[in-house]
């Protein structure tokens, strides 16, 4: 009977790190779940392995990397091709339009009376001429109906008052324009900026989105303390065996006396040794029986505790368990 070997403290701590590693990839590879929907699929597949030094275990330990690959359905790749298709094109011809807004943009912006005046004149002869033509041939037809004829006092004095009306009209149009010709001449010179800013706008790059999987959690395995667990247990068994084995010998004869003299004994053999004293614990048979007994030898226990051993009157030793008990308890 041996005492419980003490759990090594790093041969647990190795089992122990092997043990939460393959629990996590155990966790891993269960949450790891393919995808599918009607646009497409989600699939991982083991793309490698990677290396790295664990002090716990004193060595290089290795584990499994993953990839995860998404794939659209032959419909939707063949949106997302036109779609990249497009917007290579629009990026294109933005880059081509910036060159040719490049010399426009090195220039300041600036508006000046000479540019409004030939904007405004040209929009007012635009949107008036016609009808001034008409007024034209209207006036002179009446000063003519009335008798008055060109150069005569009257006649200048009519066609005067007409044309100052006329010119007056054409002023407050050119005065009162002066704004809107400015904007208008400022969106066309941002027209290109502004379409060359709408085609880059076109070619944005989509970032792929993934949907959350069901996270599945593994409880790990609790072996430092299922091994303290086990030492325990079975150190409290050994305890137990040995209170037995002396209780066992204490009642052998009255008195707590027993004959435990090696000479009375064969066939013995060490199986063990108490936990306080050291003295070795035997199986043996004595002589002329044929039953294997366990217990100890009066010779060491008179070399460790010499008070639980006597000579009897016969000359052979025996042994007090209860004494002996007791003093691997004290």
């Amino acid at each position: 009977m041996h005492a419980p070997k003490t759990p090594d403290v790093q041969k647990t701590a190795q089992a122990q790190t092997a043990s939460n590693q393959g629990t996590a990839i155990s966790q891993q590879l269960l949450n790891m779940t393919n995808q599918v929907d009607p646009y497409g699929s989600s699939k991982y597949t083991q793309s490698g392995t990677r290396t790295y030094f664990d002090p716990s275990l004193g060595k290089n330990v290795t584990l499994p990397s993953f990839t995860q690959t998404t794939s659209l359905n032959p419909t939707q790749q063949h949106l997302l091709d036109q779609q990249n298709q497009f917007a290579t094109g629009s990026n294109d011809i933005g880059l081509s339009q910036m060159q040719r807004i490049g010399g426009v943009l090195s220039n300041p912006f600036h508006y000046e009376s000479g540019d409004h005046e030939k904007w405004a004149s040209g929009l007012y002869d635009k949107l008036n001429g016609d009808n001034n033509a008409r007024d034209d041939q209207r006036i002179q037809q009446n000063l003519s109906n009335q008798g008055l004829q060109p150069g005569s006092a009257a006649y200048d004095d009519a066609m005067r008052n007409y044309t100052y009306g006329r010119d007056k009209a054409r002023n407050d149009f050119m005065l009162g324009s002066y704004n809107t010709g400015m904007n208008t001449a400022l969106t066309e010179r941002n027209q290109p900026i502004n379409e060359t800013t709408a085609l880059m706008n076109g070619g944005q790059v989509t970032q792929p989105s993934f949907t959350s999987t069901p996270q599945v959690g593994v409880n790990g395995t609790d072996i430092a303390g299922l091994t303290q667990a086990n030492y325990a247990a079975n150190n409290a068994n050994y305890q137990n065996k040995l209170g037995g084995l002396f209780g066992l010998g204490a009642s052998a004869i009255g008195g707590g006396w027993a004959m435990s003299d090696e000479r009375l004994k064969e066939d013995v053999s060490t199986v063990g040794k108490s936990p306080i004293e050291g003295i070795d614990i035997k199986r043996f048979r004595y002589k002329g029986s044929p039953l294997m007994q366990m217990g100890v030898m009066a010779q060491d226990v008179e070399k460790k505790v010499p008070s639980a051993v006597k000579k009897t009157a016969s000359g052979y030793r025996a042994v007090n368990y209860s004494k002996l008990s007791e003093a691997m308890a004290a």
